[in-house]
């Protein structure tokens, strides 16, 4: 995941310094976003960190918590999580900043007192028993990207992951979706875990196959976030269940905050950046992403400038050129 990050920082250490951190000041002085009373958070929802759009995997009633990606968090606990620019929770500790994570990817967030906790529209309410998964066991995911329902087949579990093969791939955006079982007729049974990863594979017969990376809301992993799972067929063992799984929680009574419009929420994450960039600081998966789409976005930006002042000062000689022609 490392892909062009150094240009990337380069790139986006110019652009703050071509600034002059005008934009982050400009940000600042917009209204906050207009407070939207009985705001909801469902399963399946998609929701912004910073400027990273992920989807809620499940969402627990009794203690007000949603469960996400953690990977889609950059920060310490307390990072706000927003649906459209209005704050609906906060993170319950750091975010999954190693890039190079094989697990431990589920965030609790903590739903403010006056947001409602929502439905969980495509799982139902149940969590599966994670030691009961086995093998062959079908699994449906929500690919809100896609604007489809995906499923495939369980090949192992092990430390709080559970890897599904499928001829449908899931794709960035779709993190921290929800995942479930279903039975022969497709109907749900129990949610599984919050969606984490996807690659690609090659079958025997060359056709193209995914690897899905599912996390458990419950079961805790027994390895550093940066280890292989041991993944088993029946049985998976993990290192008990986590301490803000499902019902473990008591509701928080914090009330929201003001919401943040996007342009803000740019500029504040543009200077978390910088700050990283300038002090030689790891970068999480997500704010590589950012700055590799930054670096493509200025690259376009000039190659369409360069294009737009080649026009104009082409235009005068080409219509002097037919003007030439037709005397």
């Amino acid at each position: 995941m490392q892909r062009a990050t150094k240009l990337g920082a380069v790139a986006l250490a110019a652009t703050l310094a071509l600034a002059g951190a005008a934009a982050p000041n400009a940000a600042a002085d917009l209204s906050s976003v207009r407070y939207t009373a009985g705001v909801v958070v469902n399963q399946g929802d998609v929701v912004e960190v910073g400027i990273t759009k992920c989807q809620v995997g499940y969402v627990d009633a009794a203690s007000k918590t949603a469960y996400v990606a953690r990977h889609c968090f950059t920060q310490s606990p307390g990072e706000v999580l927003y649906k459209n620019s209005q704050a609906v929770g906060y993170s319950t500790r750091a975010g999954l900043i190693d890039a190079r994570f094989k697990n431990d990817d589920v965030m609790a967030v903590r739903l403010y007192e006056d947001v409602i906790a929502g439905q969980n529209v495509f799982s139902g309410g149940a969590v599966v028993d994670y030691g009961t998964l086995e093998s062959d066991m079908k699994v449906c995911a929500n690919s809100v990207k896609q604007r489809k329902v995906v499923c495939g087949h369980i090949q192992g579990a092990g430390d709080g992951v559970i890897k599904v093969e499928s001829d449908d791939t899931l794709i960035q955006g779709d993190s921290g979706g929800p995942a479930w079982l279903v039975d022969d007729s497709g109907n749900p049974l129990s949610f599984v875990g919050v969606i984490s990863q996807t690659s690609t594979t090659e079958t025997p017969q060359g056709k193209p196959w995914y690897e899905w990376k599912l996390t458990s809301v419950t079961a805790k992993s027994c390895r550093a976030s940066t280890e292989v799972p041991s993944y088993t067929r029946t049985q998976p063992e993990s290192c008990g269940i986590h301490d803000d799984a499902p019902g473990l929680l008591a509701p928080t009574t914090a009330t929201r905050p003001p919401g943040l419009p996007w342009t803000q929420r740019a500029a504040n994450e543009f200077e978390v950046l910088s700050a990283k960039i300038k002090a030689g600081e790891p970068l999480s998966r997500q704010q590589e992403d950012m700055v590799l789409g930054l670096s493509l976005s200025i690259v376009i930006g000039i190659a369409g400038l360069g294009l737009y002042a080649a026009y104009l000062l082409g235009e005068p000689m080409i219509a002097r050129f037919v003007d030439g022609l037709k005397r």
